[in-house]
């Protein structure tokens, strides 16, 4: 496969206001445009999941077991067995408590650690925590192994302007969001970096680099995983035909435009014409699947015509999965075998995935 490859090296610095101390902005990003090449395209077949949960905000396999989100509900997190769908807790209330969270923005970063599995749980605007799922289950009641609390006004101010954390060995990375800083003009998709045993702000590394547009929607996030193994960020934009993967290590990000199909920002705003656009993203070893909504107009909010497109962790098209219902939330089982979705109506479906693929 023949790839048009466009490099981007730009060095900027510039100031933030936290605690009148200087932050190196940079940007290192790599743009690939790809010839149009066919992939295998697969169709699949769906399996309504009986979990007695009602219109879920988020999903998760892990190891034995499905988290599903439930922001309607008292306890946040709701753990089942995914071999007979049968809910053994629920838990992380709402609230002001220790254990409690304020407000809570889904499953952002997970692992096993000696035999444990752990998730990074952020209770905007107060503190992040790990919390030691196993434990959990096991004397039915939050553990937490740590809390962060961001106190100070240096920690203050860069998680005020954030919406994603993540935990990278002892250090903070801290997606920047734009719709909560006034007078930004640049709404590319950037991470900050934050020491925590220091109480000091890092640089801030780029992980979109495109042309501005004064409707800042457009680059809010479509989708967003971190696989600390890999210790690399994929992330997609709204409205936007493109995703990138974010080298944590080296602060190099590859932009991926797929069949080299632009979004036409203009024509898209102006003249309200439809979008194709990668949405939510789940992720195993092996893979990346992004789920791309093609023909929605950008003021409606019906997900028609969903695939699914498969990517390997060097950006490589692996295959198109087409799905035969509406999906809004995604994940897949770390073997590659089966994929579980959220539907249009609140239910869940599973779907087998293809051999080729595993």
């Amino acid at each position: 496969m023949k790839t048009l490859k466009f490099i981007v090296l730009l060095l900027m610095l510039s100031m933030t206001a936290c605690h009148q101390q200087e932050s190196a902005f940079y940007r290192h990003v790599q743009t690939s445009l790809s010839d149009t090449m066919p992939v295998p395209v697969y169709s699949l077949v769906s399996d309504t999941l009986c979990y007695d949960a009602l219109w879920p905000t988020d999903i998760l396999t892990i190891d034995s077991f499905m988290l599903i989100a439930q922001h309607k509900d008292k306890n946040l997190i709701h753990v089942y067995r995914l071999n007979d769908t049968t809910r053994i807790g629920a838990f992380l209330q709402k609230g002001g408590g220790p254990e409690e969270v304020a407000m809570w923005n889904g499953f952002t970063q997970y692992w096993k650690e000696g035999g444990e599995i752990k998730l990074l749980i952020q209770s905007y605007p107060n503190y992040v925590a790990i919390m030691n799922l196993t434990q959990t289950l096991s004397q039915n009641k939050v553990v937490y192994e740590k809390r962060f609390p961001f106190q100070s006004d240096s920690a203050n101010v860069i998680m005020a302007r954030s919406n994603v954390v993540y935990k990278v060995d002892n250090r903070f990375l801290m997606s920047r969001a734009p719709e909560r800083i006034s007078g930004l003009k640049d709404y590319n998709a950037c991470f900050q970096w934050f020491d925590y045993s220091s109480d000091k702000p890092g640089q801030v590394i780029y992980a979109t680099d495109q042309p501005l547009h004064p409707v800042p929607f457009l680059y809010t996030p479509g989708g967003v995983c971190f696989h600390p193994a890999k210790r690399k960020i994929c992330f997609s934009c709204r409205f936007l035909n493109m995703f990138s993967l974010l080298d944590v290590d080296t602060g190099n990000a590859t932009q991926f435009v797929p069949e080299n199909k632009v979004t036409d920002l203009d024509a898209l705003v102006s003249e309200k014409k439809d979008a194709t656009f990668l949405g939510d993203v789940a992720y195993t070893d092996k893979y990346l699947y992004l789920v791309n909504y093609g023909g929605i107009s950008a003021r409606e909010i019906n997900k028609t015509n969903s695939k699914i497109e498969v990517y390997d962790w060097e950006g490589k098209h692996i295959s198109t999965l087409s799905v035969p219902d509406p999906i809004y939330y995604i994940t897949v089982d770390n073997a590659d075998r089966t994929l579980y979705a959220v539907v249009h109506n609140g239910g869940m479906k599973k779907y087998q995935l293809p051999l080729q693929i595993q």
